[in-house]
């Protein structure tokens, strides 16, 4: 039995949660009513990653160390005990390693973590796909260079102080029309636009 100092109780009532879990929960009746008392730690994404890699290497009859060709043995091994994150780099060389398609390996620990197939996992991400048009479309394998919004307020705001100052406006005249503070039309009235 696991005490709890911040109230005093009168009996426990636990039971583990879900199977791929390790947290407890218990109903704790006591002076100042019933409470409920977590403790362990819920499953991670990164122990579904974990999961799934050790049962796609235990599939394909690998051992770590064959696929160190490809990943670093201790990498594999950290990755299986779920003692560290995978990158998406490190993903899609397991990939390659266990002979799946990236998309595989994610989808398995996808489906892992919210307990669901990987079919249901499949479908629904093909279905959010389809919904964003983006299923059948090419796509981009470079960020675009996207301008920050605050620059391009900035910009707008140059611009159209610098079309009343080409117009004859005075600058307190171009404040008042634009409703900008005369110290910030004085700074876009003298500034060059830098791209």
């Amino acid at each position: 039995m696991r005490s709890h100092s911040a109230i005093s109780l009168n009996y426990w009532i636990c039971s583990k949660t879900a199977t791929n879990t390790t947290i407890d929960v218990c109903l704790a009746a006591g002076k100042h009513g019933i409470h409920y008392v977590f403790w362990g730690s819920v499953m991670s994404l990164r122990h579904s990653f974990a999961a799934v890699l050790q049962l796609l290497r235990i599939r394909k009859e690998l051992s770590q160390a064959a696929m160190s060709e490809h990943v670093d043995q201790t990498t594999v091994s950290k990755l299986e005990l779920a003692k560290s994150s995978v990158s998406v780099d490190t993903s899609y060389v397991l990939a390659s390693a266990l002979g799946v398609k990236p998309t595989t390996l994610l989808a398995l620990a996808i489906a892992s973590y919210d307990q669901s197939s990987a079919r249901e996992t499949l479908l629904a991400s093909l279905a959010e796909l389809e919904a964003l048009g983006l299923a059948d479309a090419p796509l981009p394998t470079e960020p675009q260079k996207a301008t920050r919004l605050n620059v391009s307020e900035a910009r707008k705001r140059w611009v159209a102080v610098q079309e009343l100052k080409l117009a004859g406006v005075s600058q307190a005249e171009a404040s008042r029309q634009l409703g900008l503070p005369e110290s910030t039309v004085r700074r876009l009235w003298r500034q060059e636009l830098d791209d």
